[in-house]
């Protein structure tokens, strides 16, 4: 896809998590722009802590931009409205830790004060449980072109 006369590569992995992706990003090729919007499947480990997947998130930002990637972009999580997908945590419980990982992301990224690692937050047409499909977790189809326009909007942004 050309946006703004670039071509844009958009990777879909459903289901996995930040490992996953590091493993993935880190044997293909160099990107000028990583958007990454990953972590919630992360966090429906009960044994895993919002600050586990934030230190993840930001040694896999560190090493792409140390391998040649000019910025990566780190997305806000979205909550979910089920509990279909995980064990051993309650919604409210679950919903909790995606907050705290958005905070503990947000805070990080903004103190490292590096023009080339940044945090986006979602605009509100991706946002609430009335975006998300029946099963809670995944997006409906305006929520996936709110996402998309998302995600354009932290490329050129």
């Amino acid at each position: 896809m050309l946006i703004r006369g670039e071509v844009v590569k958009f990777l879909g992995l459903p289901g996995k998590r930040v490992q996953d992706l590091r493993r993935l990003l880190c044997q293909g090729g160099r990107y000028r722009v990583i958007i990454i919007s990953i972590g919630s499947n992360d966090l429906c480990n009960v044994h895993r802590r919002p600050t586990d997947v934030v230190r993840e998130l930001l040694s896999l930002a560190e090493h792409l931009l140390c391998a040649g990637t000019t910025r990566v972009v780190i997305c806000q999580l979205l909550r979910r409205s089920s509990t279909s997908h995980f064990v051993g945590l309650s919604l409210p419980q679950y919903n909790t830790r995606i907050d705290v990982t958005n905070n503990l992301l947000e805070n990080e990224i903004h103190k490292s004060a590096n023009p080339a690692l940044r945090f986006w937050k979602h605009h509100h047409s991706v946002l609430g449980s009335r975006r998300l499909h029946t099963d809670g977790v995944h997006l409906t189809h305006s929520g996936m072109k709110g996402f998309r326009r998302s995600i354009i909007d932290a490329l050129c942004a």
